[in-house]
């Protein structure tokens, strides 16, 4: 497998992990304007933890046939999945629920 392959962005979680992670390490080195620094950085901390679980729970099946070998992508959950992905869910709800609170 090659390293490009992984970086490619041919899902929609994985444009969104990017996007998450630039404004992650871009808040830790700059002051938000409209959002506190902490609220902005559980809102993509927890985008960035839930993507990571939905590109862990995806599996490639290959099955071979006369013809060639098809292959395609399942999700199957695994613990440490769900886990992000449930983290992730958490720390987005409080962020939003901060965002809120603060109008």
């Amino acid at each position: 497998m090659d390293f490009r392959d992984v970086l490619k962005v041919d899902r929609w979680y994985k444009a969104l992990f990017y996007v998450a992670l630039v404004v992650l390490v871009w808040s830790f080195f700059n002051d938000a304007k409209g959002l506190s620094n902490p609220t902005l950085q559980l809102l993509s901390g927890g985008v960035v933890l839930y993507t990571v679980g939905e590109w862990r729970a995806e599996r490639r099946v290959y099955k071979p046939d006369f013809l060639g070998m098809w292959s395609w992508l399942v999700k199957q959950q695994d613990a440490v999945s769900l886990f992000l992905q449930v983290t992730g869910v958490v720390l987005v709800v409080v962020a939003v629920v901060r965002i809120f609170l603060r109008c």
